[in-house]
C-alpha cells in the first residue's frame, strides 16, 4: 500500500512510518516540524537511501505537493502536548 502519514516526524508519526516500513509499504511522511523532529525520521532512514520512505515539508492546511493517490492515511498533524496546543492553537 501507498500511505501518508501527517505529522510523520513525530514520536508517534515517526514510530508509525517505521512499522509501515518494516511491513513493506510505501509511506510519505508530511510535516512542517512546527513540533515533530527531521531526526526521528532520520532515525528510521530518511537520507539514508531506506526504500519506500519520503518526506513531504508542507503545511496541512495547503495543497499537499504529492503525486497519485494513497490507498490510507493516517492523520497525527496536532500540536499534542499541552503547551503545544496551547502556544499553537490553529
Amino acid at each position: 500500500m501507498r500511505v501518508l502519514v501527517t505529522g510523520g516526524s513525530g514520536f508517534v508519526g515517526s514510530h508509525l512510518c517505521d512499522r509501515l516500513l518494516r511491513e513493506g509499504h510505501e509511506v510519505v511522511a508530511l510535516d512542517n516540524f512546527v513540533t515533530g523532529a527531521r531526526r526521528n525520521l532520520e532515525a528510521i532512514g530518511l537520507g539514508a537511501g531506506r526504500p519506500g520512505l519520503s518526506l513531504c515539508e508542507a503545511e496541512l492546511c495547503q495543497v499537499i505537493p504529492v503525486e497519485g493517490r494513497f490507498d490510507r492515511d493516517y492523520h497525527l498533524a496536532s500540536p499534542a502536548s499541552p503547551i503545544d496546543y496551547v502556544e499553537l492553537p490553529f
